[in-house]
């Protein structure tokens, strides 16, 4: 499976960039974010979570990046999955985390969060 699909890149206000994971360097800041904002073993799975898990692709996981100060400030990650019923088969994704530095983000962050419900719809 290719990684990587379509790079998401969406300007925001206040210098803030919402964009798609793009190289190991994203990775390893994202990992690290995660591991920061929620505790270690969370950027743990983050980092195997966008190696190895099958169906995840680097555009599956975005984060919002101050271009000021070159620091991420918010990351989530969906994780794609296949609901099946009968005949039926719905493509679904899981929330697998969503976390932000709110101090940083202050009023910006309900922008970022509706941003984030229509990017994949």
């Amino acid at each position: 499976m290719e990684r990587i699909t379509h790079l998401i890149r969406q300007p925001l206000p206040g210098n803030l960039v919402l964009r798609s994971v793009r190289d190991e360097q994203d990775i390893a800041r994202c990992a690290a974010f995660v591991g920061a904002t929620m505790r270690p073993i969370s950027g743990i799975t983050c980092e195997r979570l966008l190696h190895h898990h099958p169906a995840v692709r680097h555009d599956d996981c975005l984060l919002v990046e101050d271009e000021e100060r070159g620091e991420i400030v918010s990351t989530t990650c969906l994780i794609p999955w296949c609901c099946r019923f009968d005949k039926v088969i719905l493509a679904a994704f899981s929330l697998f985390w969503a976390n932000a530095i709110s101090l940083c983000l202050g009023a910006r962050l309900s922008g970022v969060m509706q941003f984030w419900r229509n990017i994949r719809l």
